[in-house]
């Protein structure tokens, strides 16, 4: 998962302690990509990997700002070179396209959303643009799919077999058949989101 410093300075360390050797300062603004979390002597440490591809470690308590992939709801909007209506208009975002969220800034008391499409053309929109986030896909996610989909698949096949075997001396049945294929499909949704997701 993509991210941005916030923090002025943060130390990257080459192992999850605090006397590692120091690789480098990141600044405010910097970008990375954030690996899995570690604990260690109390503290939690992020893997951060460098757009160098160079890996490391920082504190659990690094603000960072998530980049998060949204679509838009509205009709339109303009994406403005900086966060001013007066500044030049790079280009438009039309309505249901996706782009990423990488920074929230506040200039004379508005938000403004800092964006990037999927080309990393990169501008900004009001804050009070209509958008949608969308659902990131961790392998917690696929595990609720995963078992949505498995009691969706036995309670279909439970009244399947119970309204079947009702039917000794004749009589009709029902094959929850709906129940059975939403299941069968949250079921190949939720392993295909667990294999694809970060952890």
């Amino acid at each position: 998962m993509r991210a941005r410093i916030l923090d002025p300075q943060v130390k990257l360390y080459s192992s999850p302690e605090a006397n590692a050797l120091s690789l480098a300062t990141l600044t405010e603004g910097t970008e990375i990509e954030i690996g899995g979390v570690k604990k260690k002597d109390g503290k939690q440490w992020v893997e951060v990997i460098m757009p160098t591809g160079q890996k490391g470690y920082i504190l659990g308590n690094t603000r960072i700002f998530h980049f998060r992939l949204a679509t838009l709801l509205q009709k339109e909007v303009n994406v403005y070179s900086q966060p001013t209506s007066d500044s030049l208009v790079r280009t438009r975002i039309d309505k249901n396209s996706k782009f990423y969220l990488t920074e929230v800034v506040k200039v004379d008391g508005m938000d403004w959303v800092k964006v990037r499409d999927l080309v990393n053309a990169e501008g900004y929109i009001p804050g009070q643009t209509r958008i949608r986030v969308l659902p990131e896909k961790t392998k917690a996610l696929a595990k609720k799919s995963l078992i949505s989909g498995a009691m969706w698949l036995i309670g279909g096949t439970v009244v399947t077999i119970v309204t079947y075997s009702g039917t000794s001396n004749g009589g009709s049945y029902i094959i929850a058949w709906g129940a059975i294929l939403y299941g069968a499909v949250q079921l190949i949704i939720g392993f295909y989101q667990y294999f694809t997701a970060r952890t």
